[in-house]
Order: C-alpha cells, then structure tokens, then sequence
C-alpha cells in the first residue's frame, strides 16, 4: 500500500511540473520601435475622417536595414511597420535617403518611397486606404522631416514625418472621391540593423 501512494504521489508530482503556469509570460519578441500617427481624409460620404494608427510589428529583417557608405557621404533606408494580424495595414519607407556629414552622422531625409495602407472597420464600415509615392523636391505628393536624430551606435533612430497624398496617388481615390488628397502626420522611433550593402 505504501509503495501504490509513493508512486501516486510521483505521478502526480511530475504530472503538476509538467503543466505549463497560467501566469507564465509569453516570450518577448525584439523590440525594434514603433510608428504611430494620424490619417486625415475623406470618405465616400463626404465626411471627414481622422483614423490614429500605431504600428509596431517587424515583418521580416530583410525590411528593416539601413546601410552607410561613411563620412561625407549618404545612407539608405528600408523600414516598414504593420499589424501581425492584419497584413493590410502598414507604413513602409524605402530607400529612405539622405547625406552624412564628414563626421558620418546622418542628417535629416532628403528623399523615400513612401507607402501607407490601412483596413480596419471604421463605424461598422469597411475603409481601406492605400496610398503610394516618391518624395522628392517639387514631387506632387510629399514627405517632410522634422527632428530627425540617428545613433550610429545603437541605430536609434527618431524622427516626426508629414506626408500628402495627391489625389492620383490614391489606389481607392476613385471609389472616394477623385479630387479629393489625404495627408498624414505621425512620429519614427524605431532601431535599425545595419547591412554591409543595400
């Protein structure tokens, strides 16, 4: 009798330590920074529409890369941004460029591509919004940069965007209303991974 309690009491003890703890924490996944802003546009109604978007999901490292080719030179970056859960909704920059200075610290962006797409129920409706274009001097839509900072270090990168979005740069601008643009204003602080190419 006492060797059947010894063993049901080994049973269940390794039975409880194999059982995984409710409260224990789901692994962390890299922290490599956010996106967040606000969308500014028109429905199909006519009404006016601000949708606020935070994304902070890291697709795939062949995305995220910033590459330099050192002092008094420039640099390059890919970086996007999106929902795990929601492949339609991100922000993406790519070949996001500017100069170095002879230091070879990045100065503020001079020019991207530049890609946004959102798809979420807005007031039990569908709004999805995709809207696409090169930024550069005098380019009919936009992107600006203001308080761009990057360590060379740590790849720390923060810096505040605007970005406009031409009518004809809108993929749905004919299912909304065709002459009416978007614009947008949102916040990068984000780590970057070096490559040795781009």
């Amino acid at each position: 009798m006492k060797l059947f309690i010894l063993l049901a009491a080994v049973m269940l003890s390794t039975i409880f330590a194999c059982k995984p703890k409710q409260d224990d924490p789901a692994p962390a996944s890299p922290n490599y920074g956010i996106i967040k802003g606000e969308l500014y546009y028109v429905d199909g109604s006519g009404n006016e529409v601000t949708l606020p978007f935070s994304y902070d999901y890291f697709p795939a490292d062949s995305v995220n890369k910033y590459f330099s080719n050192g002092a008094d030179g420039y640099y390059k970056i890919n970086l996007k941004r999106g929902l795990e859960n929601n492949e339609d909704s991100y922000i993406k920059f790519s070949r996001l460029y500017g100069d170095n200075t002879e230091a070879g610290k990045p100065m503020s962006p001079l020019e991207t591509d530049f890609k946004f797409s959102m798809n979420r129920l807005v007031q039990n409706e569908q709004f999805r919004f995709i809207g696409a274009f090169y930024s550069s001097a005098g380019s009919r839509s936009y992107c600006t940069f203001k308080n761009f900072s990057f360590d060379t270090e740590t790849h720390k990168m923060n810096f505040d965007f605007e970005a406009y979005f031409h009518p004809d740069d809108l993929d749905f601008a004919t299912r909304y209303d065709a002459i009416t643009p978007a614009s947008m204003k949102g916040n990068v602080s984000v780590t970057m991974v070096e490559k040795p190419w781009f």
